[in-house]
């Protein structure tokens, strides 16, 4: 006879619910405690269409949709889900490193203490040309782990980031919609991409609130912000007219500086830069007093 954990594996590759199984239901939802749908590392590849592409894992979960699900401590590390939709689930202190996720929806789902390191939330760029952007509505992440996750082609909406860590992520093609963040974000860097393949939205922030976040060397390049949602801090450098505030800081300081002009190129109108971001990046006080005396003019 079949275990218990084969079957509701069995029914989640299928999409099947889990009504009639003898597991606890928890605030209407099927809790899945330590199940384990992991795949190690493969050179086989996903076929999309008429394209192959090595994703590292042959674990793919294809249109299915997962609903009304509590999972505790759950492995779904590597796995591709491909056309899937969760809807109404929470996973607690569950892995999904190395997952991928392609033509994705998610609606008022809860991650609480999980591992995504790793995770490509928004798919890759070879990808999204084939495929809708993946979107995520009134879904929370709270304390998780989101290091060296991927996010090209996605919209979030309605969402919370609640003390996760994001440090050193790179927000190129993700569109954030009335979202939330809080606790501390470092090094993390959104910027508007225009060159976004067909059916991907620039990255954008519309009616975010920061106000409860620390940003710590945080950068938001070429992004029309509302400095107002951002928390209440001498740190920050808002620079109106972006990169022609920094052309005249160059020329202020005789600096040809590559940083600089790497802030040049990217940067939009407005472009906001932190105090302590420039510190970390070799600027001296009397250079950076140069530069608040610009955005004090603007």
């Amino acid at each position: 006879m079949r275990s218990l954990s084969s079957e509701v594996c069995s029914r989640l590759r299928n999409g099947r619910s889990l009504a009639g199984l003898p597991i606890e239901v928890r605030d209407g939802r099927f809790v899945v405690d330590t199940l384990s749908m992991a795949t190690k590392s493969s050179t086989e590849g996903l076929t999309v269409g008429r394209i192959l592409f090595h994703l590292g894992s042959p674990n793919v979960l294809k249109r299915v949709e997962w609903k009304n699900l509590h999972c505790i401590g759950c492995d779904f590390s590597g796995i591709a889900f491909l056309g899937n939709c969760f809807t109404n689930c929470v996973f607690e202190k569950c892995v999904f490193d190395e997952a991928g996720f392609w033509e994705f929806r998610m609606s008022k789902c809860t991650f609480m203490r999980c591992d995504l390191r790793r995770a490509a939330l928004g798919g890759v760029d070879v990808l999204a040309a084939v495929k809708n952007p993946n979107t995520f509505e009134q879904v929370k992440f709270e304390k998780c782990d989101m290091r060296h996750s991927a996010h090209s082609c996605e919209i979030y909406s309605l969402c919370g980031f609640h003390r996760c860590k994001l440090d050193g992520v790179l927000f190129m093609g993700a569109v954030f919609e009335d979202c939330e963040f809080s606790g501390r974000l470092r090094a993390v860097e959104l910027r508007r991409y225009d060159g976004q393949p067909s059916g991907c939205r620039p990255n954008e922030l519309l009616r975010c609130d920061f106000r409860k976040a620390e940003l710590i060397d945080c950068q938001f390049l070429n992004i029309d912000l509302d400095p107002a949602t951002f928390p209440e801090s001498e740190d920050w450098i808002v620079l109106r007219n972006g990169p022609a505030d920094l052309i005249k800081w160059q020329l202020c300081i005789d600096k040809d500086d590559w940083y600089i002009q790497r802030l040049i190129s990217l940067s939009g109108a407005p472009t906001i830069l932190s105090h302590s971001g420039l510190v970390s990046a070799g600027f001296s006080s009397e250079e950076i007093a140069a530069l608040l005396a610009i955005s004090g003019e603007t």
